[in-house]
């Protein structure tokens, strides 16, 4: 009994600091307690925090992946509706590109297209295009 207790001091002491500033206490042995044994404690509990450390990271970067495609889904949907784009599925709706100097509309098939300072634009915005009816 009276090795147990700097055994056992030993082992906490390596768990909390670390095994390079436990102080260098020889403890005999146990007849059923090796060191070896000791360092197998020693291991077992520390790979229990790095696997809570492991999890506890993985679930951080999980909702931090959640946040960044919930805010990337919602400049999508405002940048389509800024700029009358249709989406990636292909909704059918017709593309315009407004002129801004001119206030001219031009559809997606005029050399003009996207060809000059401008934005995405709706039927109804600007004056038609004399080229391509806009």
């Amino acid at each position: 009994m009276k090795f147990l207790i700097p055994l056992v001091l030993t082992i906490l002491t390596i768990t909390l600091v670390g095994p390079a500033l436990a102080p260098k206490v020889v403890a005999k042995p146990l007849a059923n307690v090796s060191v070896h044994q000791v360092e197998i404690f020693d291991l077992e509990h520390r790979i229990g925090v790095y696997r809570e450390d492991n999890e506890r990271l993985r679930n951080a970067l999980q909702n931090q992946l959640e946040r960044y495609e919930s805010v990337a889904s919602e400049l999508m949907r405002a940048r389509k509706q800024l700029n009358g784009k249709p989406n990636s599925e292909g909704d059918g709706l017709p593309i315009y590109w407004l002129t801004t100097s001119s206030e001219t509309r031009h559809n997606c098939g005029c050399r003009w297209f996207e060809k000059t300072q401008g934005r995405f634009c709706t039927q109804n915005e600007g004056l038609p295009c004399i080229s391509c009816g806009g």
